[in-house]
This record gives structure tokens, sequence and C-alpha cells, in this order.
């Protein structure tokens, strides 16, 4: 999402205690995923809900309501299109641990960076950050299908 690396550079001019405290939680449960072993995890949904969750408070904290309604809109179809796209990557990729490894590290950076109040590092960062994780959900047929399929 355009908008998301904007919305992190606001949370990180505005963050609240609270809001650090809700990012890190997510990615906590995040790793309490990844820990319990990359077979454990019971099916797509459970990881991709957490971590769009991580999207979610960005969008949500930044402290624009009309980005944060944008991204709620938004946010069934990229949940959708993220566990479509996982659930394939997952039978044919044995790299998948490695990928979920990446992600847990972009996160906390972006922790750190949005504690530390650094609006453009974190910017810099939550764009890289979406233009890596699009080069994996975009780079298959999915990219292809139209919105009103991904609902079945």
């Amino acid at each position: 999402m355009v908008t998301e690396p904007v919305c992190a550079r606001m949370l990180a001019e505005r963050r609240t205690e609270q809001d650090l405290a809700d990012l890190q939680t997510v990615l906590d449960r995040l790793r309490a995923i990844v820990e319990a072993g990359f077979e454990a995890i019971p099916d797509v949904s459970t990881w991709s809900s957490a971590s769009y969750r991580f999207h979610e408070l960005i969008m949500q904290r930044c402290g624009n309501k009309t980005l944060a309604v944008q991204g709620a809109v938004l946010a069934d179809i990229v949940d959708t299109h993220v566990q479509q796209s996982l659930a394939k990557e997952l039978g044919r990729k044995g790299n998948m641990p490695e990928r979920f490894g990446k992600t847990l590290r972009s996160f906390a950076k972006t922790i750190k960076l949005i504690e530390a109040g650094d609006g453009d590092a974190v910017e810099k960062h939550w764009r890289k950050h979406m233009e890596v994780a699009a080069t994996y959900f975009f780079s298959s047929d999915a990219e292809n299908t139209p919105v009103i399929d991904l609902f079945g």
C-alpha cells in the first residue's frame, strides 16, 4: 500500500507508549508462531492475520482518520490476497521460514525507528519493506486475479 510508509512516518512523529506496546505485542505473537516451528503453523490465516495486524496498527495509529479508514476498507482484500498467496507459496518453496524471519526483523526495526521518533528512517524502511513484500505477493498469477475472485 502506497500510503503505509507515510503512515509509519506519521506514527513515529506522534507515537504513544500504548502504540509501541501494541506493535510489540503483535511482533511477540508472530515470533511465538515462528518459534513453535514452521510445521506448527496451523494454517496461513494464523500468520497472515497476525502479520496484517501490524500493518493495520500503523494505519490506525498514524493520526489521520482518512488514511485509517482507507486502510480498513482495503484490509479484507489485502488479507485475503496474502492468505491465498501464502497458501500457494507454502507448497512450492522451501524458503518460507527464512522469509518469516526477515519479516520479524523488519517489524522489529520498524518498532525501533518508531520508538526513536525517526520519521524519515521509518518511512524509508517501511517503503522498502512494502516493495520487497510486493515482489513475493505479486510474483505469481495472483497479480492478475480480479478482486471479486479472491472471495470465491
